[in-house]
């Protein structure tokens, strides 16, 4: 299989295709075919030396979206065939960040999403939805839940109300769009280094 490999705060220049063994699957795992994967902060803060060991050699991307192609035996959440989003934070499920929570993710700790495919635990997968392209679904995990809880888990946003936007990344385009699917009036606000 082919996948991507760059060493954590050694630079971009240090991006390499590689093959890797595509891995055995245990009886609560899943292979994906990875269709689209997409960039988040995190990512740099690796390739930076801000998140992770010096030199540490990972597949990077922590975003993804792909098919399933393959299921281990007591797989029951997700069939051949499904369409899943890479979780962010895999082993947050719900409640409250916990450190125990966010010990590992995806392009850090577990290998990444900047491969043909990747092997997950079906715990760490989530459905995508039929409305949205692989490479849209490719930026839900950690963009789109950001997005939705700041609007409406902590901002307890609801329809009319106002909601001011900074920036023009991928948390505030998925804001934006989940302010105006609410019926609320986003206003975005930005500025240049320059």
């Amino acid at each position: 299989m082919k996948a991507y490999e760059v060493n954590a705060g050694q630079g971009i220049d240090t991006l390499r295709l590689v093959e890797r063994a595509a891995g055995v699957l245990g009886p609560q795992e899943v292979r994906v075919k990875l269709a689209a994967a997409a960039l988040n902060h995190r990512d740099l803060m690796i390739v930076d030396g801000e998140y992770l060991p010096q030199g540490e050699v990972v597949v990077p991307l922590s975003d993804g979206v792909g098919q399933v192609i393959e299921i281990g035996s007591a797989v029951t959440r997700v069939h051949t065939g499904d369409r899943v989003i890479v979780g962010f934070w895999p082993d947050w499920i719900d409640g409250d960040v916990m450190p125990d929570k966010v010990m590992r993710g995806f392009g850090a700790q577990l290998p990444g999403t900047l491969a043909e495919e990747m092997v997950a635990d079906e715990h760490m997968l989530t459905i995508a939805p039929a409305s949205l392209s692989m490479r849209e679904a490719a930026t839900v995990a950690c963009a789109g839940l950001t997005a939705w809880n700041a609007l409406f888990v902590r901002g307890a946003l609801k329809p009319g109300g106002t909601v001011l936007l900074l920036g023009t990344g991928g948390v505030s385009l998925w804001a934006l769009q989940l302010a105006l699917a609410a019926r609320s009036r986003p206003i975005i606000i930005s500025s240049s280094d320059e």
